[in-house]
């Protein structure tokens, strides 16, 4: 239900599916075998020592994925 409310905020040509396995590795596949022109993320923008600890899905798709890559800091409630 959450991914189909977004899909529809979205409009236009979208679409979700659920796979299972490493994150990163399946969004660089799944872009990849759709032929995707862009692959969309959010990402909470951390760095440092809590990006090598806790990893960075994001950073991953950057650096390993043929599509290009549109990063969306989530916003800090203040």
């Amino acid at each position: 239900k959450y991914l189909e409310g977004i899909q529809a905020r979205l409009g236009g040509k979208s679409e979700y599916v659920v796979v299972e396995g490493q994150a990163a590795d399946v969004i660089i596949d799944q872009a990849h075998a759709k032929d995707a022109g862009l692959i969309v993320m959010s990402s909470h923008g951390r760095g440092g020592l809590g990006r090598v600890l806790r990893g960075s899905v994001a950073d991953h798709v950057l650096q390993h994925s043929s599509q290009p890559v549109l990063l969306i800091r989530l916003q800090q409630d203040s």
